[in-house]
């Protein structure tokens, strides 16, 4: 890293670059030295700053990659044996992210924060959070994601009545599974079916700018029809 760091910088600023490297501890040390003590030798995590990571603490760290639902992320957490992840990079990805790594990042870090999905492991003010995975049963976690997949294929093929059975399987095993609540929100007839199921899934995931989506629309056309039934004195008191 003090190589990089010198290569980068003038010929004339080389020497100052290496010695201001040399007497500064490397970001993300502490972190860093929490990780080698505490965790597995073979644990894995997932980083926003993966390679300075996984070179300072010795553990395998690979970079996030956007997935949405929060659901479809932590699918591939299981499937890539990743049950570690850090969050509270020194740096705001809003300046060089596309939009759609940008939501992904705010979205993430408000999905660590589900104990019913992670629990708080370590914690310091520069160098960022430790979350260890804690689903209390991860095959089950398993079985929903499979039915929500198989919900997925039945609607690609305009298969509707087992689209409609797994994603009922879906909730019924996950009951946190916002994204099943929300596309069964989506086949109901009666308005206010689709808005009580879409309020169901802003509960169980609020940082999903999707479900937020939904619900406010919902809403909007549910206080339409409202104003619509009204008698005309309603308003005057």
């Amino acid at each position: 890293a003090a190589a990089l760091l010198a290569a980068s910088a003038l010929p004339s600023d080389a020497a100052s670059a290496r010695g201001a490297f040399s007497r500064r501890a490397p970001a993300y040390a502490r972190v860093s030295a929490w990780i080698d003590a505490t965790l597995p030798a073979d644990a894995r995590l997932e980083s926003w700053v993966c390679q300075p990571l996984a070179l300072l603490s010795g553990r395998p760290v690979v970079c996030p990659v956007a997935r949405e639902p929060r659901e479809a992320w932590i699918a591939d957490l299981l499937r890539d044996g990743v049950g570690w992840v850090h969050e509270g990079a020194r740096w705001s990805p809003d300046g060089f992210f596309p939009p759609a790594q940008r939501r992904f990042a705010r979205e993430r870090e408000a999905w660590l924060e589900d104990p019913r999905y992670f629990r708080l492991a370590y914690e310091d003010p520069a160098d960022g959070a430790v979350y260890r995975l804690a689903l209390r049963d991860p095959a089950r976690f398993r079985r929903a994601w499979r039915a929500f997949e198989e919900a997925a294929a039945a609607l690609r093929r305009g298969d509707r009545r087992t689209l409609d059975a797994r994603l009922r399987e879906t909730t019924r095993l996950d009951p946190g599974f916002a994204n099943a609540w929300a596309m069964r929100a989506l086949l109901q007839k009666d308005p206010r079916r689709a808005l009580a199921l879409t309020r169901r899934a802003a509960a169980a995931d609020p940082a999903s700018d999707d479900i937020r989506a939904q619900l406010a629309a919902l809403e909007r056309a549910a206080a339409r029809a409202s104003a619509r039934h009204l008698p005309a004195s309603a308003g005057v008191q």
